[in-house]
């Protein structure tokens, strides 16, 4: 039997990626159709924040081999999810707080 565990990180890297380059998209749609200036604003936010994620797609995630070859969970981008989870709901309820 062919071991397929180098190509499910590299179709999981390539999903990743597309992911991050339609987000991008809907958020440069979003910041130039948009006639609000917080729409604009959240827009181009969330267009460089897709950005930013198709860019640690390219560089990082390449390094998911390393961590299966040793059996190990690959749990950097749940961490890194949950901490700016953290941080945007904080955010939002301090805003919320503030208005």
């Amino acid at each position: 039997m062919k071991d397929t565990t180098a190509e499910r990180h590299a179709f999981g890297d390539a999903m990743a990626l597309l992911g991050a380059v339609i987000a991008a998209g809907i958020g440069l749609a979003l910041a130039a159709l948009s006639k609000e200036g917080a729409m604009v604003f959240h827009g181009a936010l969330f267009a460089g924040s897709a950005i930013v994620a198709a860019g640690v797609v390219l560089t990082r995630f390449s390094q998911v081999t390393a961590a299966s070859e040793r059996e190990e969970y690959f749990d950097g981008p749940i961490k890194v999810t949950v901490v700016f989870a953290i941080f945007w709901g904080l955010a939002g309820f301090i805003v919320g707080d503030v208005l």
